[in-house]
């Protein structure tokens, strides 16, 4: 055997005078798995209907998956939506007893104008001079006495 040399190095380092032997191995090695498989899938036809309810579970597993987005969604849109659209008193405020009145008349339930004395008014409006008197501090300074000062 003459040995070529390429780029630096000996080609015959690279030759495996076994590979056609070891070709054939493989290629027979192929041959009885094929016909391992042929056997096995005329042996077991239940085989079509393992495949067949894997389908099933996966498709009902896509349903449930799919379910339970459109639960998540629903349950985060309904807890943004809970809390009120205006703030009470604003509701209070555009609610008056004039108007309670006369739906209340107008359903047939007679009214009476001291049935509706207990009724709660609106809150008067306090002076700022009141506030200073009764409550906080003082806005006047009071004259202290001298530190230095001894009796």
């Amino acid at each position: 055997m003459i040995p070529e040399i390429m780029d630096g190095k000996n080609i015959a380092d690279f030759i495996d005078p076994e590979i056609e032997a070891k070709l054939d191995e493989l290629e027979r090695e192929e041959e009885e798995r094929a016909q391992l498989a042929a056997l096995e899938a005329e042996a077991d036809p239940m085989e079509d209907d393992a495949a067949e309810a894997h389908a099933q579970v996966a498709k009902l597993a896509s349903a449930i998956r799919k379910k339970k987005g459109v639960i998540k969604e629903t349950a985060r849109r309904d807890r943004a939506a809970n809390h009120p659209t205006l703030p009470r008193n604003v509701k209070a405020r555009s609610k008056s007893t004039g108007g309670m009145v006369a739906h209340l008349s107008s359903i047939g339930i007679e009214t009476e104008a001291k049935a509706m004395s207990n009724l709660r008014s609106k809150a008067k409006a306090r002076s700022p001079a009141a506030d200073e008197e009764e409550r906080g501090r003082s806005t006047k300074r009071r004259p202290m006495a001298d530190a230095m000062d001894v009796e």
